[in-house]
């Protein structure tokens, strides 16, 4: 078992790997900061702060299964804006990647949640609310 207090990011990242060579299915939730909260059915929430590179390295294994990390470095920080999960979100519906939207009826209304579902996992969006992100998805039928 891994000492939390010391969990350092490229700890995280080793876990990380190790799920996907279980072929673990991984619930992603986006975070600000930038970083993602992951977890399994046998593992709680833990925080791994991503970049570019590393978020790239999660979507491919949540689409293809495949782990391969090269290149991934879990300790650069890359400026990914305020906005990087409307364009994550925005690239994958392009994309066709199946998506639902949770009712507002179990929403806090401020916020919308947005599941993108992939044969390894999902990832999970809660973004504010605004005009823009709600025509977008009105108009996809989202």
């Amino acid at each position: 078992m891994r000492n939390l207090p010391n969990f350092t990011n490229s700890d995280a990242h080793i876990f990380i790997k190790e799920l996907m060579q279980s072929k673990e299915h991984l619930d992603i939730t986006m975070k600000d900061n930038p970083y993602i909260e992951v977890c399994t059915e046998r593992v709680a929430n833990f925080p791994y702060f991503i970049n570019n590179v590393s978020l790239e390295w999660i979507i491919n294994y949540l689409k293809t299964g495949r782990h391969d990390d090269f290149g991934v470095n879990p300790n650069k920080r890359d400026i990914l804006g305020t906005d990087y999960q409307t364009k994550v979100l925005k690239d994958l519906v392009d994309k066709g990647y199946p998506v639902s939207r949770v009712p507002f009826i179990r929403e806090y209304m401020p916020h919308i949640t947005i599941i993108v579902f992939f044969l390894f996992g999902k990832l999970v969006f809660r973004l504010k609310r605004n005009l823009q992100i709600m025509d977008y998805l009105n108009s996809k039928g989202i």
